[in-house]
């Protein structure tokens, strides 16, 4: 067979594959081209072949060119497979030659390359950046700059727009309103207000209503937080400025500046990073360890603890529950529920406040007050000797190697020291009794009984006492005594 019966063959062939694609007729064929429809049945069955001067009327009619019209097509492989349906929908893919690239080939390149689609659409998923007007539906995007999306914003670069009506994510968001969640990798968020939970590395905006979490950035809310704030620093230079925030505060490393704070706070820092929070009303319990924290009133347990080089630090106005302070420096208004103060040997922790509504406990540490509503117990060491100066305290004081200066006492008092270790008690009037082993008490009537022993000196100087006393080892100097008097050699 010679290469023009060949040629014959493919020319024939084709005529029939191509009327029939075109959805034409022999006789239509035949009408277009000015022959009978005789002459082109012959032609499809290899028969004859059209006159060479049809060649072009046939390539024409069929809009192809006359090389196809002879087979002679460059046949080409397509070195993956089409990666969707053949849904009727509008697909913008990339060849590298003849290659389609994957998804995950070419990123840089594709970010390179925009589309600009003129008007409204509806769902967008694209490789490429989309540039656009109002998007009715989803929209996923290299980069995204659009009008409004009406449900999610998705994006592995930049997304700018007017308002989304739904989640966003992407490498940086600034639009003017988002009514879902707003999250980035390590970018920044840009906006007037979410309404939803907001994760960034960078913020800037007018009024959050859900939760946010940032970290290692700057971040400023000129309005308020509805829900939860959780920020993580790595140094100093982490900072937050915002109205009052809805929920829960957790700040790591990082400085805050806000208004109230309706529920609980928990402030970590280290001396590497110093944290620091300045706010209003705390609506719920307060942890602070090992940072710096002012405030007004706190309405919940407080909870302040240092270490090691590292003295935690808070000023606050009102505590409404208990306060656990340990190796840390306070200052504050009224305490409403009980007060433990620890430090250490050569670490002492500090307190200053007005009055405390339940018992007092103070190990190694200095407390200044005004009234104690409840028990007091001090107790401390020969490296450092913990001191009270406080009113009246309502109930019993037990002091053990420490110093309390105070007005009444309507409890029973101990005082105990050892040699070298003498405790001190200077005080008003004592409603209960008195036991002094290794101390020296001052105070002006005692209505109760008292008793004094010790190797250690033991004294006690007052002006009346209604009850019994009993001396085993010690001195006594008083006015008068109302009951009787037991003198005993040690």
């Amino acid at each position: 067979m010679t290469s023009d019966s060949n040629s014959n063959i493919v020319l024939c062939t084709k005529i029939a594959e191509l009327r029939r694609a075109a959805g034409l007729t022999q006789d239509a064929l035949a009408e277009k081209l000015g022959v009978t429809f005789q002459a082109v049945s012959k032609w499809e069955n290899m028969l004859s072949c059209p006159d060479i001067a049809l060649i072009p009327a046939l390539a024409d009619i069929f809009d192809v060119s006359i090389d196809t019209l002879f087979g002679k097509d460059p046949v080409r492989e397509i070195l993956c497979e089409i990666p969707f349906a053949d849904d009727g929908k509008l697909h913008a893919v990339l060849f590298c030659g003849n290659h389609l690239v994957k998804k995950q080939e070419y990123q840089n390149e594709k970010m390179n390359i925009t589309i600009e689609l003129k008007g409204d659409v509806h769902d967008i998923v694209s490789d490429f950046n989309i540039s656009c007007g109002h998007v009715s539906g989803n929209i996923r995007g290299s980069a995204i700059s659009c009008d409004s999306v009406n449900a999610e914003a998705v994006s592995a670069g930049a997304i700018t727009c007017h308002s989304i009506e739904g989640n966003a994510y992407a490498d940086s968001i600034s639009c003017h309103y988002i009514t879902g969640s707003a999250a980035t990798n390590s970018g920044k968020i840009q906006c007037d207000k979410v309404e939803g939970d907001v994760v960034c590395a960078t913020l800037s905006c007018a009024e959050i209503e859900g939760d946010v979490n940032i970290q290692n950035g700057t971040f400023k809310c000129e309005g308020n937080i509805g829900g939860n704030l959780t920020i993580h620093g790595e140094n100093a230079e982490t900072v937050l400025e915002c109205g009052d925030i809805g929920g829960e505060l957790t700040v790591i490393n990082a400085r805050v500046s806000c208004s109230d704070i309706a529920k609980h706070a928990t402030v970590t820092g280290n001396p590497e990073s110093p944290t620091v929070v300045d706010a209003s009303d705390i609506g719920g319990d307060t942890k602070i360890q090992n940072a710096s924290v002012s405030c007004s009133d706190i309405d919940g347990d407080l909870t302040v603890i240092g270490k090691e080089d590292d003295i935690a630090r808070l000023g606050c106005a009102d505590v409404n529950g208990d306060a656990d302070i340990r190796y840390a420096d306070v200052s504050c208004s009224d305490i409403s529920g009980n007060l433990t103060i620890l430090g250490k040997e050569g670490e002492c922790a500090k307190l200053g406040c007005s009055d405390i509504t339940g018992d007092v406990s103070i190990s190694h540490a200095d407390v200044s007050c005004g009234d104690i509503s409840g028990d007091v117990s001090l107790c401390s060491t020969p490296e450092h000797t913990s001191t009270l100066a406080c009113s009246d305290v309502s109930g019993s004081v037990n002091i053990t190697h420490g110093s309390v200066s105070c007005g009444d006492i309507n409890g029973d008092i101990s005082v105990v020291g050892n040699v070298g270790e003498t405790a001190t008690l200077k005080c008003n009037e004592v409603s209960g009794d008195i036991v002094i082993k290794g101390g020296l008490v001052t105070c002006t009537d005692v209505d109760g009984d008292i008793t004094i022993e010790s190797d250690a000196p033991s004294a006690l100087t007052c002006d009346d006492i209604d009850g019994d006393v009993t001396v085993k080892g010690g001195t006594l100097t008083c006015d008068s005594v109302n009951g009787d008097v037991q003198m005993e050699e040690k």
